[in-house]
């Protein structure tokens, strides 16, 4: 698990020297959807600087304070990345979903790789309420099998590795999905990617071939916040 290994390094370096941080300047979350509406209102919701917070409490967690003010322009979304190591990056980014009632649904996503490696990604979602935070479990979405991978793009030859991928991907698909959020439109695109490519390529649960199987990203399931569910 090299890109974890040198995840850890990053880490490390991030929390010595502040790290390179950058918020994405977005508007407020939408308005919690409905499954006939999903294009909603801007949530009647303070969320200067919630993303920020989220990201405090988050670093809390393992102990780390964050010294830094919160930036002018941060509301629902922010990103912390590291570009300065040679051969090496990664990058976390925080996106806040308006809860109904009260609070946040936030989703931290890491993704990172070594260089000549593919990009490994983990999502956690978490409750932020009241500056209280919760890891949650159960809350990403997780599509069926033909709903990330195209088994008609399978060449002929190849045709006796699909029960293997999908025997897998029933078994453990936390493990081969990657999570897209967006909380400027309040919406989850989720794509057929190992959590740790080096890892499942190096025990053949995962081959080369399969990254030419996956859809498309415009066929890639893609789901929108209701306040309470991912629906699509």
């Amino acid at each position: 698990m090299k890109a974890f290994f040198l995840t850890a390094l990053c880490a490390l370096t991030l929390v010595a020297c502040g790290g390179n941080q950058n918020n994405k300047t977005r508007e407020p979350a939408a308005e919690p959807a409905t499954e006939q509406d999903v294009q909603a209102a801007p949530v009647e919701r303070n969320s200067e600087g919630i993303a920020f917070e989220a990201y405090k409490a988050i670093c809390a967690l393992d102990g780390v304070t964050v010294e830094a003010e919160t930036p002018e322009d941060c509301t629902v979304s922010y990103l912390v990345y590291t570009d300065d190591i040679e051969g090496y990056y990664e990058e976390t980014s925080y996106e806040c979903f308006p809860l109904t009632g009260d609070g946040w649904l936030v989703i931290e996503t890491w993704c990172g790789a070594a260089e000549g490696e593919a990009t490994g990604y983990i999502s956690t979602a978490y409750g932020f309420i009241n500056g209280e935070l919760e890891e949650l479990e159960g809350c990403l979405p997780i599509p069926a099998f033909d709903e990330v991978f195209d088994e008609d793009a399978v060449d002929p030859g190849n045709l006796e590795l699909i029960p293997r991928i999908k025997a897998i991907y029933r078994e453990r698909p936390e493990d081969f999905l990657a999570y897209h959020a967006n909380a400027e439109d309040g919406t989850l695109t989720v794509e057929l990617r190992p959590r740790d490519p080096y890892a499942e390529e190096s025990t053949g649960d995962w081959l080369e071939c399969y990254w030419e199987y996956r859809h498309d990203e415009e066929e890639m399931p893609l789901y929108h916040w209701d306040g309470k569910a991912f629906v699509k």
